[in-house]
């Protein structure tokens, strides 16, 4: 009897203690110095980082976080995460057989934290197969699995307009934000079927930039 009631005690003072949490939180939990809250929900450890961030990046998360706070929060995350160059045979021109370049873009940004520069080029082997290359220039703000579409409209804006009725071509992951890279296309595709080249964002369903393709087929 003595065991039962002591067990119901305890349980009420869980229950007790677990509604009164934000009370007594600050009590347990150490205190970070210096430590300015810019973004709420975002770890410390990158709260310093964030308002190091340009102004015009700062405000454009902040807006996106008062309606979408957790897609702002993951996309900040991505963005701050350290960007690691490709190993170096990663990033060379592969060795091709009389290439040539039969479909050029160039990166757009679309605002303030979609942030794509660079050019591509499509080359065509003798072969007949297919490369795609991003050049040296090439940069893209990071973001969470980040991949690469070949899309039948110009500019979309949104991951069904991505899809579209007849659907786009995925390419594979992003493999790095910044800088060269190849990645080589299936031997059926038609470029004459696509209009640009599109990173987006599954795991947000966000377009991160956007390439219009140039096509010098004959």
């Amino acid at each position: 009897m003595r065991l039962r009631a002591f067990l119901m005690v305890v349980g009420a003072l869980l229950v007790v203690a677990t509604f009164a949490f934000p009370y007594w939180q600050p009590l347990v939990q150490p205190t970070v110095a210096n430590v300015e809250i810019a973004l709420p929900g975002l770890p410390l450890e990158l709260q310093n980082a964030f308002v190091s961030l340009p102004q015009e990046m700062q405000t454009a998360y902040q807006t996106l976080h008062a309606s979408s706070p957790q897609t702002a929060v993951e996309m900040v995350a991505a963005a701050l995460t350290p960007r690691l160059p490709l190993p170096e045979e990663e990033t060379e021109a592969p060795e091709m057989t009389s290439p040539v370049i039969i479909a050029s873009a160039t990166f757009q940004q679309l605002d303030a934290i979609r942030a794509g520069q660079g050019t591509l080029n499509i080359y065509q082997t003798a072969d007949g197969e297919l490369i795609l290359r991003f050049d040296d220039n090439f940069s893209l703000t990071n973001g969470p699995d980040l991949r690469v579409y070949l899309a039948r409209t110009e500019a979309p804006s949104t991951g069904a307009e991505l899809q579209g009725e007849e659907g786009a071509l995925e390419i594979g992951l992003l493999r790095n934000s910044f800088g060269a890279q190849n990645y080589t296309l299936p031997v059926a595709t038609n470029l004459a079927d696509y209009r640009s080249l599109v990173i987006y964002s599954s795991r947000l369903d966000m377009i991160y930039t956007i390439a219009p393709l140039f096509l010098r087929l004959s």
